[in-house]
């Protein structure tokens, strides 16, 4: 799905540790959030000198098997002997990962602030994708995140969409705000996606609608398509322009 060679440059370049902690989060179960967080953190760690990571916290996650790489324990478990992080996988991008696969895992959502701040210190990019919104890991991700970026898309007929949308026009801001509108779908509900739009528009500081086919979007066939080369990009200037 992801591309392991940098053929354009979005911008996702970081230098140093400890730079922004990015939250991303769907709308609903299903909207897309773990595609763009595999999107921006592998663009990411091919552009950046400095380590990259990604570290899941969705219910149902999904990041490992979308990387092809072998899961590792939750950030909220401890490591070997029952000391400090679990172990880190590494993708062929350079990318590292903690992303878990089994669903029933144990979470200490109270010791997610301590220890994603201890994983940001030797990091240069920390991304969270914190699955749907009103989870509980994505509350507290939210919450402790530099930036968010909030990921919807006018494809999927989620039962909770409509309330998803009206929630988000009132709810608080925990941190800067970009949109990603992935736009699957949008010629059979072109209504539902000027709705998304126009939400994100008066909501957040950046919005950023991706292509036609999500599916393709990120790189599959071996170089970026321009529009979601302009994606990535604005998403880009979001997270370093306010570093």
């Amino acid at each position: 799905m992801v591309e392991s060679v940098v053929r354009e440059r979005c911008g996702l370049t970081f230098a140093r540790a400890g730079g922004p902690i990015v939250a991303i989060c769907g709308l609903w179960g299903g909207a897309g959030a773990t595609t763009v967080a595999c999107a921006v953190a592998v663009r990411a760690a091919l552009e950046s000198q400095a380590p990259v990571v990604l570290c899941e916290l969705a219910a149902r996650p999904r990041a490992a098997d979308m990387l092809g790489v072998e899961p590792t324990l939750p950030l909220t478990q401890r490591g070997a002997h029952g000391l400090g992080l679990p172990a880190i996988r590494r993708h062929a991008s350079g990318l590292h990962l903690i992303a878990p696969r089994a669903e029933g895992c144990a979470r200490d959502h109270a010791s997610l602030p301590e220890r994603v701040t201890a994983l940001a210190r030797t990091h240069a990019l920390t991304v969270l994708d914190t699955g749907a919104w009103g989870d509980p890991a994505a509350t507290v991700a939210c919450a402790i995140a530099s930036h968010v970026i909030w990921v919807a898309t006018a494809a999927d007929d989620h039962p909770d969409r409509a309330q998803a949308l009206q929630a988000l026009r009132t709810a608080p801001r925990p941190a800067p705000e970009a949109m990603c509108v992935l736009a699957a779908g949008a010629d059979r509900e072109p209504a539902l996606k000027g709705q998304i739009v126009d939400i994100a528009t008066a909501r957040c500081q950046t919005v950023a609608v991706a292509p036609e086919r999500p599916g393709a979007v990120w790189g599959a066939d071996g170089h970026l398509e321009p529009g979601a080369a302009v994606v990535l990009a604005r998403l880009a200037l979001f997270l370093k322009g306010l570093r």
